[in-house]
């Protein structure tokens, strides 16, 4: 009995614990595979992915806001990780807490191509789209503005239409 107990306990910590959700990510200006900040545009395309999913994100070069300065913690680490071979040229992603445990791997993406600058695109859009959805994003109180509540209750209203619409027919 205790031992059911115990691993009950330990299995809802750890869901507890995947379930947390940050509001910021801070990704490297310059991969450590590489020689010069930003090569092939990818550390901006690792940005502009996680902004897409809904994430603050900064370069671990740039000023941070008071929140994330005084709490690290509140961030994500990106970082990728080479494992190139002679034909192929791989890449995945490690995405770490502050006290840099593995939150979440992606998939190890390959590819074939001879140009590196289309052949680190092609592995870097691979390994990220493995990656969405399944990170959540903090939820923050907004307050919406009268011409955003007004957008807000046309899309409500659209909605509610479209679903009328489908349970009728």
């Amino acid at each position: 009995m205790r031992r059911i107990l115990l691993i009950a306990t330990i299995l809802f910590s750890l869901v507890i614990k995947a379930q947390e959700s940050y509001k910021y990510i801070i990704v490297p200006s310059q991969f450590s595979f590489f020689k010069e900040a930003d090569r092939y545009n990818l550390n901006t395309l690792t940005k502009i992915f996680f902004e897409s999913e809904g994430f603050k994100v900064f370069f671990d070069t740039q000023d941070l806001p008071q929140e994330l300065a005084n709490n690290r913690c509140n961030a994500l680490y990106v970082n990728a990780i080479e494992n190139n071979s002679m034909f192929f040229t791989r890449i995945k992603f490690e995405i770490k807490d502050c006290q840099n445990k593995i939150i979440l791997s992606s998939i190890e993406a390959s590819s074939k191509e001879k140009s590196y600058e289309k052949a680190y695109q092609q592995t870097f859009r691979d390994a990220l789209t493995s990656l969405k959805g399944k990170l959540k994003v903090a939820n923050e109180n907004l307050t919406i503005s009268p011409a955003n509540q007004e957008q807000e209750e046309n899309k409500r209203s659209i909605r509610n239409n479209s679903y009328r619409k489908s349970t009728y027919k």
